[in-house]
């Protein structure tokens, strides 16, 4: 018997359908996220996707003030707009370049230059321009990515007022170099986007650099920044203070007239400089917002070398005013009389078969009237008698052939001849027409305008000589007040302080009765010595005048030199004497016109 079996209906697993529900959803949601994340949210994820990490953005901090000495501000910080570039960037933007040259007005090649200069190791923003005008920063910002690489920041930016005034000393700031950046990481300073370059921008470059603050943003694949995440605030430079008064900065430029020369004022009892001014001098701020290759040679190629500090970095024979370092050297030698004639003055000194002239016929004179009348006769037998030896000493302690070190790049040395000097230049030749040149600042002998200040401003310190500073006092973002430089004493000269009188005895006849008396000015007791130096470049001497004032007490002491300009009596000294008693008296004085009728003055030797 056969049986049949018949299969039974199957039953709908529930199971497989809920787990084939689930996966449907899944995928429905799994594809609703795509076409958010691709569709909608496309652009977004596309910046973000770029984005690789985080970096540090210094923070430039607002560069310290420098102040004169009355608290009249020489160099400050001003915000203003700049035009900042990422240098590997712009550079492959051939079009952004001339778009952007078109808006500044340059040169296109001129930024293109800019621009390599940090090529090589800069890539995030980087001033360039500074200093554009709102209707500029508007046309860069609506050009969009046709300007890539380039933008538009406010940042606070260095400012001049008097820039022509205090250019030799300021000097100026820019944008680091390569070389700015070596030299700066040598010395332990990380460089920001302004740094100084020239002047005492450059030497105080710690203090007045402040402390940078740092941003922390968010760059692409390309080190391009992205957004800020944090933001440290920067601190402030120190505000330097300076011994300088600005007015008389003005006023030496205004009596020197755009002549080749330099003036420099010193206080006696500290060594602060209240004058320094080089003559012609220069706009400082055409160096701010990037000076184009025409204005640079401009001044690169002017006969006159407006940037050459010829108040310290410029040696000049001394002329008749090294007379006082000779008469040092009398006193050196033991031997030094004031009151007794050395020699008889014919017009000249004679010297085996030679003459040397001098500007008078002054007879058998002593101390007092040979320096109140320049004579030279005297003194290049007083410079005989004092030996090389001791005209050596006297320089060296006036500090003739030593660097000040003065807080300046480019200063020189002046020439006193050393014995190793001789032996290393002239083959080991020292005559007694070498010592006779030296005794009347000739021959090999030269001084920079900044060491005859020193020299003055010694005799008139009673023999006292300080280190000459600029600087005179610093002050912190936390200090209540500026802190004072201390002054360093570099030599005290000991010799009879009877010397001392005698010498600034001899300095104020110069003034009042002497080669300077065409310069004094009335109630105002100066000491003073002209100098008129040969130069084998002109036929007319080089015009010195160094001075002190009041006699009496001291205040200030000057040294002023005029290339090519004549007798020291006719240019130097008016200069001069003008400058003390604009210190001493700011009202401006001027000495007394000639007399044009009466009894005719006797005229003393010009020198």
């Amino acid at each position: 018997m056969s049986v049949v079996h018949q299969e039974k209906p199957q039953s709908i697993d529930l199971r497989a359908i809920l787990f084939l529900l689930v996966c449907l959803g899944s995928l429905a949601v799994v594809l609703s996220r795509l076409w958010y994340f691709q569709v909608v949210q496309s652009d977004a994820l596309s910046r973000q996707a770029e984005a690789s990490r985080s970096s540090f953005l210094p923070q430039l901090p607002p560069r310290g003030l420098i102040v004169d000495r009355q608290g009249r501000t020489l160099a400050g910080v001003e915000q203003q707009l700049v035009v900042t570039a990422q240098p590997r960037t712009a550079l492959n933007n051939e079009q952004g370049i001339q778009k952007l040259a078109s808006i500044l007005e340059v040169d296109p090649e001129d930024l293109r230059k800019e621009l390599k200069r940090y090529g090589a190791y800069k890539v995030m923003p980087t001033p360039i321009f500074t200093d554009i005008t709102i209707q500029k920063a508007t046309r860069i910002a609506e050009a969009g990515d046709l300007l890539k690489g380039f933008a538009v920041d406010s940042l606070p930016v260095r400012s001049y007022a008097n820039a022509k005034a205090v250019a030799h000393v300021l000097g100026y700031v820019g944008t680091p170099s390569e070389k700015d950046v070596e030299r700066l990481r040598a010395e332990g300073i990380e460089p920001v986007d302004f740094v100084g370059r020239a002047g005492l921008e450059r030497a105080l470059e710690e203090e007045l650099m402040g402390v940078p603050g740092r941003n922390e943003v968010v760059v692409d694949n390309r080190n391009r920044p992205i957004r800020t995440v944090t933001r440290d605030a920067s601190v402030p430079g120190k505000k330097v203070v300076l011994g300088l008064d600005v007015d008389l900065q003005n006023y030496a430029l205004q009596l020197l007239g755009g002549r080749a020369g330099a003036a420099v004022a010193i206080d006696p009892s500290n060594g602060e400089i209240l004058l320094l001014v080089s003559s012609p001098t220069y706009d400082a701020s055409l160096f701010l917002g990037g000076i184009s290759h025409k204005e640079y040679a401009v001044l690169t190629e002017d006969p006159l070398k407006p940037m050459l500090n010829r108040a310290i970095g410029s040696p000049y024979a001394p002329g008749s005013t090294f007379k006082i370092s000779t008469a040092l050297a009398a006193e050196l030698s033991g031997n030094f009389n004031p009151n007794a004639s050395v020699t008889v003055c014919r017009g000249y000194f004679q010297l085996g078969r030679h003459r040397f002239k001098c500007l008078g016929h002054h007879g058998a004179t002593h101390f007092h009237e040979a320096f109140k009348n320049s004579c030279n006769a005297y003194f290049m037998q007083l410079a005989l008698n004092a030996g090389r030896a001791n005209l050596q000493k006297a320089a060296d302690l006036l500090g003739i052939e030593h660097k000040t070190g003065v807080e300046l790049q480019g200063e020189s040395a002046g020439i006193a001849p050393s014995d190793a000097w001789i032996n290393r230049v002239n083959d080991g030749q020292w005559t007694a027409g070498t010592t006779v040149l030296m005794g009347i600042g000739q021959g090999f002998t030269s001084t920079t305008c900044l060491q005859m200040a020193i020299l003055m401003a010694t005799v008139a310190n009673n023999g006292v000589r300080y280190r000459p500073h600029l600087v005179r006092a610093l002050q912190g973002p936390d200090d209540p007040k500026p802190v004072r430089v201390s002054p360093e004493i570099e030599t005290t000269i000991k010799v009879r302080p009877e010397f001392w009188e005698k010498m600034k005895a001899a300095c104020l006849e110069v003034v009042e009765t002497g080669t300077a008396r065409g310069s004094r000015i009335p109630g105002l007791a100066m000491g003073g010595k002209t100098g008129s130096a040969e130069n084998k470049k002109d036929h007319k001497t080089h015009s010195w005048f160094v001075g002190f004032a009041p006699v009496d007490r001291p205040r200030i002491a000057i040294a002023v030199i005029v290339e090519n300009a004549g007798h020291g009596s006719e240019v130097g000294a008016p200069v001069g004497t003008k400058l003390m008693a604009r210190y001493l008296n700011p009202k401006p004085v001027e000495p007394p016109q000639p007399k044009t009728s009466g009894a005719p003055q006797p005229s003393p030797a010009r020198r």
